[in-house]
């Protein structure tokens, strides 16, 4: 059985909270994507969620279950682009598997619409050493 929101929430706490905002906008974008039982050539979903970023992964979820749970890490992130529009943050992965492991391919990007999206580019930047896209 699966943990619950609030047992996910105190591992996510252990991991190093650095960004946490409820029921923001969230967009999945998934370009000729595929992992183990999911096939997509094109397909973009939409929803409010909690999105979280700790020092290890990028976390949203909504009310009922997890949506999107994606290492990150100064150890990848340069596997990762950023487009700042305004108040959306685009984060893509342009190849997956770099990044989640060899039965992932394709591309995947999520963007978020809050406020923070420009202090949340600065920390993303801050991973890649700082270096501007």
């Amino acid at each position: 059985m699966g943990k619950t929101l609030s047992d996910q929430y105190v591992d996510l706490s252990r991991e190093g909270i650095v960004f946490d905002e409820a029921r923001v906008r969230v967009t999945q974008r998934f370009q000729h994507f595929s992992s183990p039982g999911r096939r997509f050539i094109g397909k973009t979903k939409s929803s409010k969620d909690r999105f979280i970023v700790t020092r290890s992964r990028i976390y949203a979820c909504g009310r009922l279950f997890k949506t999107i749970d994606i290492p990150c890490s100064p150890g990848n992130v340069s596997l990762f682009t950023f487009d700042l529009q305004g108040n959306k943050l685009t984060i893509g992965i342009p190849d997956v598997s770099g990044v989640m492991g060899p039965s992932f391919s394709g591309g995947f990007s999520v963007t978020v619409h809050t406020d923070k999206a420009p202090q949340l580019l600065e920390y993303f930047q801050s991973l890649k050493g700082g270096r501007p896209q």
